[in-house]
């Protein structure tokens, strides 16, 4: 809010001595630096890229979200029988089913990448600023990119097309 000039709240905020989130503190910094402004397109970009709802976008949230239910699953196994062992393949394969994704390899690769090669991948300033501009365009306050696609229109649209050959 105080990106795009309410202030008011960010002043109560830091009045009220309330504790921090590290993302708010990010978020903080990018705005003192002025790095928290709306995007703008370069000269022949029809879109930036992150705010593009593209296929690859949503074939990226499908593999977020198959690994986050993997690791569901193997949590609740693992409270209920006290081992996981040689249950891996067969929640690998189910969950892969689940979301109707064509190789289990593309979310076995996913979750075998190391904590370091995440942390490398993911640098906070921009994911921070990534989520500016995010809620920039959800909030209906930079309208040049129009509305995003939900990801339940995303599975309907995705079922409508049918599966694709190559």
């Amino acid at each position: 809010m105080a990106a795009v000039g309410d202030r008011e709240p960010l002043a109560r905020r830091i009045e009220s001595g309330a504790e921090m989130k590290s993302w708010e503190r990010e978020a903080l910094a990018c705005y003192l630096r002025g790095e928290l402004i709306p995007p703008k397109r370069g000269r022949g970009q029809s879109m930036i890229s992150y705010l593009d709802d593209t296929e690859a976008h949503h074939k990226e949230r499908d593999l977020e979200n198959a690994a986050v239910l993997f690791h569901h699953i193997m949590r609740q196994i693992r409270l209920e029988t006290g081992s996981v062992y040689g249950k891996r393949e067969e929640v690998l394969q189910d969950v892969a089913e689940h979301f109707k994704l064509k190789e289990s390899d593309t979310l076995d690769d996913r979750l075998r990448r190391s904590q370091k090669a995440k942390a490398e991948i993911e640098d906070t300033s921009n994911t921070t600023i990534e989520l500016f501009h995010k809620w920039l365009r959800r909030t209906g306050r930079f309208p040049e990119y129009g509305t995003r696609i939900t990801f339940p229109m995303w599975l309907f649209i995705k079922s409508q097309r049918g599966p694709r050959h190559r």
